[in-house]
């Protein structure tokens, strides 16, 4: 007998025991548990009161205590999950003035969480503002900062730069880096660089905040203390940016390394000299795309797609090489199907959930 498993995707992932994670799938409303050496996954449930087949209903998910913070994206509230009983807890989010952020939108609210503290901490892609969420006593408080957002329009992607109790958060649209200060909630936007069009990165190198463009242009070093910048364009020659260059910048030892999405090829940066070079063990093809799903401690994972055909792989961060890796799941199968059907008027078949899985599981 031929066991079929199904092949997983995650962006929004948490580790809560060595080797042992939860991840919430990116093509449905629906909770696994993982094994990190083997890729097995165990489905769980859902997330209640939202869409069974919605996309990309969290973004990222982060550890605080004994919970994980799930940031919500397409989904209507942030989901709070506990690490021990995986029970669901629910937290609203109030509906923003549309007007201060021409690219609001309801499908892309929030796409980055980090733990400053004993808090959480969540950036809004096109919500104009970010969140301090604190438990204290089992309660739940989110405050709100969001003065410096009004009268400005920004998207704000992943990995912002942290820099003692500063975040810096690149503008995918424009040159705009803010500023935010973590302790007193006060924010202000700065410009870097005169070419950069737009950055999905950044990193900290000593008192240098690094960004990684996302729309083709230099890599930009900014000196936090004297506010100068440096703009690197000397790629290689047979290297190409195409429309969306960079998901992630790193930085291993004194060299960084830049994570392609639709560039020819990754780059390495000697922090020291400048100088760039093609980082091969990264290339993309005309018509793939690569992309960052999320990372642990010692590895980022990674998914390179066409329009016939995604691989999976992780990049150690030891030896900056990549090997393949799926996460399938092993355990739950039938569980997943009945709550896919039970819970959703409209089910669209995809390479996940066919026909054939539609009809084996319905209730007449």
């Amino acid at each position: 007998m031929i066991v079929e498993y199904i092949q997983l995707d995650f962006e929004t992932f948490a580790e809560i025991n060595p080797n042992i994670g939860i991840g919430i799938s990116t093509e449905y409303n629906a909770i696994f548990k993982a094994d990190l050496n083997t890729g097995n996954c165990e489905y769980l449930g859902f997330i209640p009161n939202e869409k069974m087949a919605q996309k990309r209903l969290y973004t990222k998910a982060v550890v605080c205590s004994d919970k994980i913070y799930l940031v919500p994206s397409s989904a209507n509230e942030i989901a709070v999950i506990d690490t021990a009983s995986y029970e669901v807890e629910k937290l609203s989010i109030k509906t923003p003035v549309l007007s201060d952020n021409e690219y609001y939108k309801k499908g892309a609210k929030f796409n980055e969480g980090i733990v400053y503290g004993n808090s959480v901490y969540m950036i809004g892609c096109t919500y104009p503002g970010i969140l301090k969420i604190s438990r204290v006593n089992g309660q739940y408080d989110i405050k709100y900062f969001d003065s410096w957002a009004q009268g400005q329009s920004f998207i704000f992607r992943r990995s912002p730069a942290i820099y003692g109790n500063m975040l810096y958060i690149p503008d995918t649209c424009g040159n705009k880096v803010l500023e935010f200060n973590m302790d007193n909630g006060d924010g202000q936007f700065w410009c870097a660089g005169d070419n950069n069009h737009g950055c999905w990165s950044g990193c900290i190198v000593g008192d240098n905040l690094w960004l990684a463009p996302k729309n083709p242009g230099p890599v930009i070093r900014w000196n936090l203390i004297s506010h100068n910048v440096q703009e690197y364009d000397a790629f290689p020659n047979d290297f190409r940016s195409r429309d969306f260059a960079f998901s992630k910048i790193l930085c291993r030892d004194k060299n960084l390394y830049l994570i392609p999405v639709r560039a020819s090829a990754g780059i390495i940066i000697d922090t020291l000299s400048g100088t760039m070079a093609q980082w091969k063990t990264l290339c993309v093809k005309d018509g793939e795309t690569l992309g960052f799903m999320f990372e642990d401690a010692h590895k980022a994972y990674l998914r390179l797609k066409a329009d016939t055909w995604k691989r999976y792989f992780y990049l150690d961060y030891s030896s900056m090489k990549i090997r393949p890796f799926e996460f399938l799941l092993t355990q739950g199968k039938e569980m997943f199907f009945r709550d896919q059907i039970s819970q959703s008027d409209v089910i669209k078949e995809d390479s996940l959930f066919q026909l054939k899985d539609f009809l084996k599981h319905i209730v007449m």
